[in-house]
């Protein structure tokens, strides 16, 4: 194939491997023996309907920065058909790493228009599982290899919508609140990645980066169009109704918030496993938690509640 004009580094990106599948209207290069940029793959069909597999895929593939925005739609298009027909067969371990790499994909470039076109993921989601909310909750048990802030945010997700199922509530509000939930660490993409996996205790300055994500999450979806339990779960997941929480110290807040921030600490002290913590039983971090509702930090029926939905 005929080698491209001259790309800047700047220019090109690299494609991620499991991706690469995915992309139909996407032009993928890669470098020939002098290290120019060849079209590897043109618009119009797929490297699966040209006769590549994975022994024979070459090393390094890339598209152009210029495209990148079409190769996430693409690719979350692709990987939401693959989750959804795994969730038809009851392959929960499979739905739960093809969501996860739709989030890790999604986020690898959160601008309000790639995180919007999550919503239709959750809402293939929460269609799939109408009448089987415990199995999203048991998904989100499953463990993964690495744990990061999309494995967090996939479980933190399965379980809302678990929850929001067992309660037969609307389906609108469920999506709602699962997308909400999926995106509440937002702001965390913004924070230096070592102090998010740090193995030991902050320290004040590190912690002052934490306690900004909130923030940091909402600026990044002004622009987009979310529901309004987005925004709320984004801003407020780490207040308390005690006032000791932040960013705001708020006493008063949203559903949302209060939901996904009670699940959000659920969720990592059962599976976040730090040098000075390791992780949690279940039945352990729901007796922790009752300590902290009977304290006066989390809504005493809404605990129980979800504490009753993991029964």
């Amino acid at each position: 194939m005929p080698a491209e004009p001259a790309h800047d580094q700047a220019e090109i990106q690299r494609v991620r491997r499991p991706q690469v599948w995915c992309y139909r209207g996407i032009p993928i290069y890669r470098r020939d023996a002098r290290g120019d940029l060849v079209l590897f793959k043109d618009r119009g069909r797929t490297l699966a309907e040209m006769g590549f597999d994975e022994r024979t895929l070459p090393g390094e593939l890339y598209v152009l920065r210029r495209d990148k925005l079409s190769a996430i739609a693409e690719v979350q298009a692709g990987l939401n058909g693959r989750m959804l027909a795994a969730a038809a067969v009851g392959d929960h371990q499979r739905v739960k790493l093809i969501l996860t790499q739709i989030v890790e994909e999604t986020f690898a470039d959160p601008r309000a228009g790639n995180l919007e076109a999550l919503g239709q993921t959750v809402k293939g989601l929460v269609e799939v599982y109408a009448g089987t909310g415990a199995a999203l909750q048991r998904m989100a048990l499953m463990t993964s290899k690495d744990y990061s802030t999309a494995v967090h945010s996939v479980n933190v997700a399965a379980l809302v919508m678990g929850f929001c199922l067992f309660q037969k509530r609307p389906q609108a509000e469920v999506i709602n609140l699962g997308l909400a939930a999926l995106l509440h660490d937002l702001g965390k993409l913004f924070i230096d990645g070592g102090v998010l996996t740090a193995q030991r205790r902050l320290t004040s300055d590190e912690f002052a980066q934490i306690k900004a994500h909130p923030t940091r999450g909402l600026e990044a979806l002004a622009g987009g169009d979310f529901p309004a339990e987005v925004a709320l779960a984004v801003a407020q997941h780490h207040e308390k109704i005690d006032g000791s929480g932040y960013p705001l110290g708020l006493t008063y807040f949203s559903e949302a918030g209060q939901l996904v921030g009670l699940v959000d600490c659920y969720e990592a002290l059962t599976s976040d496993e730090r040098v000075y913590r390791p992780p949690m039983t279940p039945l352990d971090t729901l007796k922790l938690l009752k300590g902290d509702m009977a304290a006066g930090k989390f809504d005493r029926a809404l605990f129980e509640q979800f504490a009753y939905s993991l029964v």
